[in-house]
């Protein structure tokens, strides 16, 4: 819709809604999103860098030189407003269900240690069959550990959709995991909306690379990207 707001504002400001360890992927830099508006929010200046090379490039190879006006002034880093909630969201700020607190709970008051585990679609459809392997294999390691960790596990929003219309001979065994790890009682299912309480809530992140690791590397705490072909237990 860009270019019909464009038509209709003196100023079109984009923010990119996603969120990079100041590596842009380049298929997302020339975009009528960043194409149409007068000024692109980018999150560092080596991002800007990298937007600019890219138009750069595109003006090149369409002929156009120029035809973007200045784009020192078109790319302005000024951060990203996703790294500033996460870094505003602590946990003395966001409200823990009662269940959720129950798990993170010791029977002596003290608290265990919370594991982030995140699993995402590309990785699914990569790796199929031995992905759910491995997410059996995390869910197991943590049933084990259960006295001294909660894994908080965050599935991708639309994986259950993604299995049952992609890979839909393994959408029954998914939803066997779900229910199993949600009927045991020894970690938190988040479906929820809000990532940043999650973020928050947990004292390291283990799981896939994905944009959310961009996130929790600002919070200064541990982070490991899982390895489908390594197994814990």
């Amino acid at each position: 819709y860009a270019r019909e707001i464009k038509k209709y504002t003196g100023l079109l400001v984009y923010i990119p809604y996603f969120v990079t360890l100041d590596d842009v992927p380049r298929h997302l830099c020339v975009l009528p999103g960043t194409m149409y508006a007068d000024r692109v929010v980018v999150a560092s200046n080596k991002e800007k860098k990298i937007y600019i090379e890219e138009f750069k490039k595109f003006e090149n190879e369409n002929k156009v030189s120029g035809y973007f006006g200045n784009l020192e002034e078109k790319f302005i880093a000024l951060g990203s407003p996703k790294i500033d909630k996460v870094q505003g969201t602590t946990r003395d700020n966001i409200e823990i269900p009662a269940e959720w607190e129950r798990l993170i709970t010791k029977s002596d008051g003290t608290r265990k240690i919370v594991i982030l585990y995140n699993t995402s679609i590309q990785i699914l459809l990569d790796y199929k069959e031995l992905y759910l392997e491995k997410i059996q294999d995390v869910l197991n390691f943590f049933d084990g550990k259960r006295d001294e960790y909660t894994l908080l596990w965050r599935p991708h929003p639309l994986m259950d959709a993604t299995i049952s219309s992609m890979l839909p001979e393994q959408s029954e065994r998914y939803r066997e995991m779900v229910n199993e790890y949600r009927k045991k009682a020894y970690g938190i299912f988040d479906d929820t909306p809000d990532i940043h309480r999650a973020i928050a809530l947990s004292d390291a992140y283990y799981g896939d690379s994905s944009s959310i690791v961009a996130l929790y590397k600002e919070t200064g705490k541990p982070y490991m990207i899982q390895d489908v072909k390594v197994m814990l237990s």
